[in-house]
């Protein structure tokens, strides 16, 4: 079996090399099958929207390309928020009456929609879209804000559902495939922006009204840190009717709580899928800055262990901002990676981090555990539909020559510090 080996490095991204001839410092080594993977993608906010609806015709076609194309990340599903979220011009909801009599999705026909439009044209088919909502209408919560958190009125209940199944409904009658829902974006979290709190039992609530409702729809909870996986999982699943609930969304902002994933892949045996992570230009001393190459490792290291713990799937957070991180209502500016003034991109080294997994990992693959025993390696071994065998390797140590033996297909390959490779066994 011959093996093709792509690596990048600070300055060079996805580059092919040849094995390493030297002996090897350190192995990776394949174990036992674990999941399937649904995919990869990035959110169809409207800050990503706007900046895209702004490009000249050119940057635009080769934005989307960058994502959606054959040659490209070659993402096959999306996130979208259901009404606003700080990365929004402001706060906006689709009605404002309680019977819904109102209810227009003409604010997200503007920018949003056509953006997914074009994604799905570039993609050569409809996207299955995972869909949040960041908060209730004002007028349903006890602090009478959108934002600062607060909670849902206990009479409330059944009209945020009903909302929420709405939106999915009119998305599916404009031809659009919401097949998922997370209960609630950060459901632990006070923020300035879009935020609502729910306990455990207040979650299962929720969810259980939402599965009457749209019984074909899969339910995600949580979707939030893994730092409180598995216990917060575990205390809604308590409550919450059998079958309503298909998995569990999680969020990378923890420092690296992928012990807790694993726990949670272990003890539960449901699907996880990250339904959320970027460069936070408030944290961008710890990561190096706006475009540095730390935030490919930050990716990289994200996306593999967390797949080495049992992720099914990755979806990313603004598929495009512009030059500052924005625009967001609130000033909570970040990295997306790939950023525009309309006119030029700056594709950031996150966006080859990604490419190193979404590229080479198809839709169905089977994951296998990785085993490995230098801590400063991050590493996934799959499987693709089509029996080709993938592993990537990260390396944020010293210089070394990783060994990799996948099921007794083995390559070498030298990897500097944070050096990463993409090994393809055909």
């Amino acid at each position: 079996m011959k093996v093709k080996i792509v690596t990048s490095k600070r300055g060079s991204y996805l580059q092919p090399i040849g094995e390493s001839p030297s002996p090897a410092t350190a192995l990776v080594r394949s174990g036992k099958e674990r999941q399937t993977i649904v995919g990869f993608g990035g959110a169809f906010t409207e800050s990503a929207a706007h900046v895209y609806a702004t490009m000249d015709k050119e940057i635009k076609e080769k934005a989307i390309a960058l994502y959606f194309g054959k040659d490209g990340l070659r993402y096959n599903i999306g996130r979208t928020t259901i009404g606003s979220c700080d990365f929004s011009h402001s706060d906006y909801d689709y009605a404002a009456k309680d019977d819904l009599s109102d209810f227009s999705l003409s604010h997200d026909e503007k920018e949003i929609l056509p953006l997914i439009k074009d994604a799905e044209r570039e993609a050569g088919f409809k996207l299955p879209i995972l869909s949040s909502t960041w908060s209730p209408l004002a007028k349903w919560k006890d602090n009478g804000d959108k934002c600062h958190g607060g909670r849902l009125k206990e009479e409330c209940y059944g009209l945020h559902a009903a909302y929420l199944a709405r939106y999915v409904k009119e998305m599916r009658s404009l031809g659009f495939d919401v097949a998922a829902l997370t209960i609630q974006n950060e459901p632990e979290a006070i923020q300035t922006w879009e935020s609502c709190l729910y306990t455990p039992e207040q979650e299962a609530r929720l969810a259980n009204i939402l599965h009457s409702l749209l019984p074909e729809t899969r339910l995600y909870i949580w979707d939030h840190n893994r730092d409180r996986l598995p216990e917060r999982a575990i205390e809604t699943l308590a409550h919450c009717d059998s079958g309503a609930v298909y998995g569990i969304a999680y969020h990378w902002y923890d420092r690296n709580r992928f012990d807790l994933l694993e726990k949670t892949y272990e003890e539960l045996k449901m699907p996880l899928l990250f339904s959320e992570g970027c460069i936070e230009t408030v944290n961008q001393a710890d990561f190096g800055g706006m475009g540095d190459y730390s935030s490919l490792t930050r990716y990289a290291r994200n996306y593999l262990r967390d797949l080495n713990a049992g992720s099914t799937g990755f979806i990313d957070w603004n598929l495009f901002l512009d030059m500052s991180g924005g625009y967001n209502h609130v000033g909570n500016l970040c990295e997306a990676p790939i950023m525009s003034d309309g006119k030029s991109l700056r594709i950031n080294p996150s966006y080859y981090g990604i490419k190193h997994l979404s590229a080479y990992l198809e839709k169905g693959a089977k994951v296998y555990k990785a085993e490995f025993e230098d801590p400063s390696l991050s590493a996934a071994f799959a499987i693709n539909p089509n029996g080709t065998k993938v592993a990537i390797v990260l390396n944020e140590g010293e210089r070394k020559t990783a060994g990799v033996d996948f099921a007794g297909d083995e390559a070498k390959v030298d990897l500097e510090p944070g050096q990463i490779a993409t090994l393809i066994f055909e």
